[in-house]
């Protein structure tokens, strides 16, 4: 994050507008905030972060505590913060909760907290509002995805006010760890940590799963161990082996049985017609002699057809 602007109204020890612009700064990267006790120094760091995340940057004091008591009551307290981000420009504006001078009649009344968050961009020269969020809680969390930081991590990592670098050191492991990671870019390697993580427990668990079908399989197969089943399997394959030899054999048995068999019925139906044969044989022979006397008989027949009568002369 780069401060570009930032304009302070009845902030802090200041009763009037004041106005910090680090554009004077140029192209330097590195400057010095200094000046007696009291001047304000920490003022200017407490606007950034009351603008940023609406508390101060010890985190000891919030927006109605920073408000001016130099400053009338018809000033309100506001902080505007102009900031960079990359080649994205931005701006935000924080008014905390106040008694202000009413409008209409005499007395004060009670100025509600609001905040307002806008992206800058140049069109023709000239600067356009875009509206990113507004509400006090939703322009934190927006402030929160922007830079990657919370109030606490800013104010550890980004802004350590007096006093405050012992407080991160004696921090808590989980504490830095998540202000370190944050601060160098190291949460995907976090994130690539807990995918891993997840990985290895789901090949657990579908180890665990192979091993109790394993052991089920074993169990059905009453045996004790993987060993014993392979010698199971090796010998039934073998058994295997000899029952598909032993088929062989018994199909080549039936196939020449099959092959007999024909043969036998071809020449019991040989036999069959020898036997008819041989009956109708004797039959014929029964009839011999009534077909003998039947020949005669033609023969007398025909002799006697050839016979003419004599004509007389």
């Amino acid at each position: 994050m780069k401060p570009i602007l930032l304009e302070m109204h009845a902030f802090g020890p200041f009763a009037h507008k004041q106005v910090i612009d680090f554009r004077e700064l140029g192209d330097r990267n590195f400057f010095l905030i200094h000046g007696p006790t009291g001047s304000g120094k920490t003022t200017i760091l407490d606007g950034i972060c009351y603008a940023l995340f609406g508390d101060s940057s010890g985190g000891e004091r919030d927006g109605r505590q920073m408000r001016s008591h130099h400053a009338d009551n018809e000033t309100l307290t506001e902080v505007c913060f102009d900031f960079a981000l990359g080649t994205d420009r931005y701006r935000i504006k924080r008014i905390p909760e106040q008694m202000r001078k009413a409008r209409r009649g005499g007395g004060e009344t009670k100025q509600n907290q609001s905040a307002d968050l806008w992206q800058i961009q140049l069109a023709e020269g000239e600067e356009v509002e875009e509206p990113l969020a507004s509400g006090w809680s939703k322009v934190t969390s927006e402030i929160v995805k922007l830079l990657g930081f919370e109030s606490q991590q800013f104010r550890q990592v980004i802004m350590l006010p007096q006093g405050k670098f012992r407080e991160f050191l004696m921090s808590n492991t989980q504490e830095r760890e998540k202000i370190l990671q944050t601060l160098f870019g190291t949460e995907i390697y976090k994130r690539i940590e807990e995918a891993l993580k997840l990985a290895a427990n789901d090949v657990a668990r579908q180890a665990d799963t192979v091993r109790t079908q394993r052991q089920t399989l074993l169990d059905q197969a009453q045996v004790g161990n993987e060993a014993l089943l392979d010698a199971r399997h090796q010998q039934q394959a073998e058994d295997l082996i000899a029952r598909r030899s032993s088929e062989q054999q018994f199909t080549a048995a039936a196939q020449v049985a099959e092959k007999a068999y024909a043969e036998a019925r071809l020449v019991s139906a040989r036999f069959e017609e020898f036997d008819k044969a041989t009956t109708a044989l004797k039959a014929l022979s029964h009839e011999q002699p009534a077909w003998g006397e039947r020949r005669e008989q033609l023969t007398a027949a025909r002799q006697a057809s050839s016979i003419r009568p004599m004509r007389s002369r």
